[in-house]
Protein backbone atom coordinates (compact mmCIF):
# COMPACT_ATOMS: atom_id res chain seq x y z
CA UNK A 1 0.00 0.00 0.00
CA UNK A 2 1.03 3.70 -1.03
CA UNK A 3 0.24 6.35 1.92
CA UNK A 4 -0.51 9.57 -0.29
CA UNK A 5 0.28 12.52 1.69
CA UNK A 6 -1.24 15.71 0.58
CA UNK A 7 -0.42 19.20 3.16
CA UNK A 8 -2.69 21.47 2.72
CA UNK A 9 -3.53 25.19 3.53
CA UNK A 10 -6.90 27.01 2.20
CA UNK A 11 -6.57 24.27 -0.70
CA UNK A 12 -9.07 21.61 -0.05
CA UNK A 13 -10.96 23.15 -3.74
CA UNK A 14 -7.83 22.30 -5.57
CA UNK A 15 -7.80 18.70 -4.65
CA UNK A 16 -10.69 17.44 -5.52
CA UNK A 17 -8.94 15.94 -9.12
CA UNK A 18 -6.51 14.20 -7.16
CA UNK A 19 -8.72 12.84 -4.68
CA UNK A 20 -10.82 11.78 -8.18
CA UNK A 21 -8.14 10.26 -9.19
CA UNK A 22 -6.80 7.95 -6.55
CA UNK A 23 -10.76 6.42 -6.24
CA UNK A 24 -9.98 5.04 -9.69
CA UNK A 25 -6.90 2.88 -8.25
CA UNK A 26 -7.43 -0.47 -6.57
CA UNK A 27 -9.41 -1.02 -3.49
CA UNK A 28 -6.58 -0.88 -0.76
CA UNK A 29 -3.55 0.04 -2.83
CA UNK A 30 -3.65 3.30 -1.16
CA UNK A 31 -4.46 5.30 1.87
CA UNK A 32 -4.22 9.35 1.44
CA UNK A 33 -3.51 11.62 4.54
CA UNK A 34 -4.79 15.21 4.15
CA UNK A 35 -3.26 17.40 6.79
CA UNK A 36 -4.53 20.35 7.40
CA UNK A 37 -2.10 23.53 8.33
CA UNK A 38 -4.58 25.64 10.17
CA UNK A 39 -6.40 27.20 7.27
CA UNK A 40 -9.31 29.81 8.10
CA UNK A 41 -11.47 28.90 4.50
CA UNK A 42 -13.17 25.78 5.52
CA UNK A 43 -10.33 23.27 4.08
CA UNK A 44 -10.31 21.27 7.44
CA UNK A 45 -14.15 20.71 7.37
CA UNK A 46 -14.61 20.39 3.84
CA UNK A 47 -12.01 17.29 3.58
CA UNK A 48 -13.49 15.32 6.55
CA UNK A 49 -16.83 15.72 4.98
CA UNK A 50 -15.48 14.18 1.59
CA UNK A 51 -13.19 11.37 3.72
CA UNK A 52 -17.01 10.25 5.48
CA UNK A 53 -18.68 10.51 1.70
CA UNK A 54 -15.51 8.50 -0.05
CA UNK A 55 -14.31 5.14 -1.12
CA UNK A 56 -10.54 6.29 -0.39
CA UNK A 57 -9.03 5.11 2.94
CA UNK A 58 -8.65 8.69 3.87
CA UNK A 59 -7.38 10.22 7.04
CA UNK A 60 -7.57 14.19 7.67
CA UNK A 61 -5.48 15.79 10.36
CA UNK A 62 -4.89 19.12 11.58
CA UNK A 63 -1.82 21.07 12.81
CA UNK A 64 -2.68 22.75 15.89
CA UNK A 65 -0.39 26.14 14.68
CA UNK A 66 0.29 26.76 11.14
CA UNK A 67 3.98 25.62 10.67
CA UNK A 68 3.93 25.08 7.24
CA UNK A 69 4.30 22.37 4.80
CA UNK A 70 7.21 20.17 6.02
CA UNK A 71 5.80 20.13 9.54
CA UNK A 72 2.24 18.95 8.07
CA UNK A 73 4.17 16.42 5.24
CA UNK A 74 6.13 15.37 8.94
CA UNK A 75 2.67 14.81 10.74
CA UNK A 76 1.31 13.14 7.80
CA UNK A 77 4.47 10.36 7.44
CA UNK A 78 3.98 9.60 10.93
CA UNK A 79 -0.25 8.61 10.54
CA UNK A 80 0.93 6.82 7.42
CA UNK A 81 0.49 2.78 7.60
CA UNK A 82 2.21 1.74 4.02
CA UNK A 83 4.97 0.50 3.11
CA UNK A 84 5.53 3.04 0.85
CA UNK A 85 5.00 6.73 0.79
CA UNK A 86 4.78 9.83 -1.93
CA UNK A 87 3.63 13.27 -1.30
CA UNK A 88 1.65 15.29 -3.39
CA UNK A 89 0.90 18.90 -3.24
CA UNK A 90 -2.96 19.98 -3.12
CA UNK A 91 -3.20 21.38 -6.59
CA UNK A 92 -1.36 18.11 -8.27
CA UNK A 93 -2.70 15.09 -8.82
CA UNK A 94 -1.62 11.59 -9.86
CA UNK A 95 -2.15 10.40 -13.22
CA UNK A 96 -4.90 7.59 -12.97
CA UNK A 97 -2.60 4.85 -14.25
CA UNK A 98 0.10 5.96 -11.53
CA UNK A 99 -0.79 2.64 -9.42
CA UNK A 100 -0.11 0.22 -12.27
CA UNK A 101 2.89 1.58 -14.00
CA UNK A 102 4.51 1.47 -10.62
CA UNK A 103 3.12 -1.65 -8.46
CA UNK A 104 5.16 -3.73 -10.68
CA UNK A 105 8.60 -2.18 -9.15
CA UNK A 106 7.23 -2.23 -5.83
CA UNK A 107 6.79 -5.88 -5.95
CA UNK A 108 10.91 -5.37 -6.06
CA UNK A 109 11.74 -4.19 -2.94
CA UNK A 110 12.73 -0.56 -4.44
CA UNK A 111 13.76 2.03 -2.44
CA UNK A 112 13.24 4.99 -4.39
CA UNK A 113 10.95 5.80 -7.51
CA UNK A 114 11.46 9.00 -9.13
CA UNK A 115 9.16 10.24 -11.86
CA UNK A 116 8.99 13.22 -13.85
CA UNK A 117 5.57 15.34 -14.57
CA UNK A 118 3.89 17.46 -16.74
CA UNK A 119 2.75 20.95 -16.34
CA UNK A 120 -0.90 21.26 -17.06
CA UNK A 121 -3.87 24.25 -18.00
CA UNK A 122 -6.70 24.58 -16.82
CA UNK A 123 -8.37 22.92 -19.73
CA UNK A 124 -5.91 20.37 -19.90
CA UNK A 125 -3.50 20.81 -22.29
CA UNK A 126 -0.08 19.65 -21.54
CA UNK A 127 1.72 23.13 -21.46
CA UNK A 128 5.51 20.97 -20.50
CA UNK A 129 6.90 17.93 -19.71
CA UNK A 130 9.96 17.67 -17.31
CA UNK A 131 11.45 17.46 -13.75
CA UNK A 132 14.29 15.45 -14.14
CA UNK A 133 17.76 17.15 -14.19
CA UNK A 134 18.93 15.92 -17.79
CA UNK A 135 15.91 13.57 -17.86
CA UNK A 136 16.06 13.72 -21.91
CA UNK A 137 20.14 11.48 -21.16
CA UNK A 138 18.44 9.13 -18.74
CA UNK A 139 16.91 6.01 -19.68
CA UNK A 140 14.31 4.82 -17.77
CA UNK A 141 15.40 1.85 -14.89
CA UNK A 142 17.57 1.28 -12.16
CA UNK A 143 20.23 3.57 -10.97
CA UNK A 144 23.26 3.34 -8.69
CA UNK A 145 21.68 5.56 -6.03
CA UNK A 146 24.89 7.38 -6.27
CA UNK A 147 23.77 8.76 -9.58
CA UNK A 148 20.10 8.70 -9.05
CA UNK A 149 19.88 11.93 -7.27
CA UNK A 150 21.88 14.09 -9.76
CA UNK A 151 18.56 13.21 -12.00
CA UNK A 152 16.11 14.74 -9.77
CA UNK A 153 14.79 18.02 -8.83
CA UNK A 154 14.44 19.18 -5.31
CA UNK A 155 11.08 18.75 -4.25
CA UNK A 156 9.28 16.18 -1.86
CA UNK A 157 7.08 15.05 -4.72
CA UNK A 158 7.77 13.14 -7.67
CA UNK A 159 9.14 10.61 -5.73
CA UNK A 160 7.79 7.31 -4.37
CA UNK A 161 9.70 6.25 -1.68
CA UNK A 162 9.76 2.87 0.82
CA UNK A 163 9.10 4.23 4.40
CA UNK A 164 11.77 2.25 5.66
CA UNK A 165 14.06 4.53 4.21
CA UNK A 166 12.23 7.51 5.23
CA UNK A 167 12.49 6.80 8.82
CA UNK A 168 16.17 5.86 8.83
Amino acid sequence: KISVVIPMFNSFGLMKRNLEMLEKMPAGSVEVIAVDDCSPDGSFDAARAYAQQSSLEMKVLQNEVNAGPGVARNRGIDAATGEYITFVDSDDYLDDAFYSKISALLEQDIDCIIFDYTVVSETGEALSIGGSIGAAHVQPGFLDPKFAFVYTYGSTWGKVYKRSIIEQ
